[in-house]
């Protein structure tokens, strides 16, 4: 996933973003996590956390104009 399309996402879906918790991905990335032999140790809370935090932080990534463009492009859908 791109830190553009993250940052119209938050973790419960909140201020009007996408709610990334309802995607199927969410349900994939803890089952590759548990498959990975080296990661198997984490639980659901620990997964859940990280994602949360990455979804939070992906607008960090990207120059402020870009943060702009994803704002008004939202609002016009």
């Amino acid at each position: 996933m791109t830190f553009d399309l993250a940052y119209t996402f938050s973790y419960t879906g909140i201020n009007g973003k996408n709610n990334f918790s309802a995607l199927n991905i969410n349900d994939l990335i803890f089952d590759v996590v548990q498959l990975n032999p080296k990661t198997s140790a984490e639980n659901m809370m620990s997964v859940r956390k990280k994602i949360q935090k990455w979804v939070q932080h992906a607008g960090d990534h990207l120059p402020k104009s870009a943060k702009l463009t994803t704002r008004v492009l939202k609002s016009s859908l």
